[in-house]
């Protein structure tokens, strides 16, 4: 399936912001072009999405461009994280050991270090190599 663009255009009259306004955006990295028709840059719906948080944040909340930059940042990050934690999750769900290689150290003086997963105490098996 192919993926929908949006012209500068249909951006600017949908999110009430002039062309002058998204290249500067542009310029600044808060967005990307997905690609560009006769020097026009084209949107796909991830940079539309964003430069509607970036509307957003600018116009409604008036924060400056490096104060969204942060913002947009800080955002990412947060996703990134709640991935990981589903993935930590979906892991935990399925098992309630861990396994953890070593070539001696600190789990060599400790007998049957264990952790917390999901809430439930579990022993780590310790495999030396």
């Amino acid at each position: 399936m192919e993926q929908m663009h949006f012209t500068l255009r249909y951006v600017c009259q949908e999110l009430g912001i002039s062309p002058k306004t998204v290249r500067k955006y542009i310029d600044e990295g808060l967005v990307e072009p997905s690609d560009f028709l006769s020097g026009q840059p084209l949107f796909d719906q991830t940079a539309f999405e964003r430069l509607a948080k970036i509307r957003r944040l600018r116009r409604d909340l008036g924060i400056n461009i490096a104060g969204i930059d942060i913002i947009l940042r800080l955002l990412e990050r947060v996703e990134e994280l709640n991935e990981e934690i589903g993935r930590l999750k979906d892991l935990a769900a399925t098992t309630n050991r861990v396994s953890i290689r070593t070539s001696g150290g600190v789990f060599d003086q400790y007998p049957a270090p264990t952790c917390i997963i999901g809430g439930e105490i579990c022993k780590i098996e310790v495999i030396e190599e």
